[in-house]
């Protein structure tokens, strides 16, 4: 279902390499819209964010779109599906990214 293609990858790896170096960067994009200009490492960070979500579990990631799709608060579907707020998220993702649980 999200099979990263073309500059996908790279800029995925740019957003892990920040990670790794410990570089700041753009996490707004789940929670509000926000313009991605900063050379693809946000987008790449979306998205490994939303494969480590649907990694987690398929079904609440497409429960989670679907609610998101529907104008629900992102913050409170986040909560009811996977137990944890956007912090709790970026600090877990952080974590699997870098090899650590």
């Amino acid at each position: 279902i999200l099979s990263p293609r073309g500059n996908t990858i790279r800029k995925m790896g740019l957003a892990h390499d920040a990670i790794r170096k410990g570089k700041p960067f753009n996490t707004s994009f789940f929670t509000e819209r926000v313009a991605l200009d900063d050379n693809g490492v946000s987008y790449g960070a979306a998205q490994s964010l939303a494969r480590y979500l649907a990694k987690r579990d398929m079904k609440g990631f497409l429960k989670l779109v679907l609610e998101i799709k529907k104008g629900s608060d992102v913050e409170k579907s986040l909560k009811d599906i996977y137990k944890m707020d956007y912090q709790a998220l970026l600090i877990a993702w952080q974590k699997a990214v870098l090899g650590r649980r």
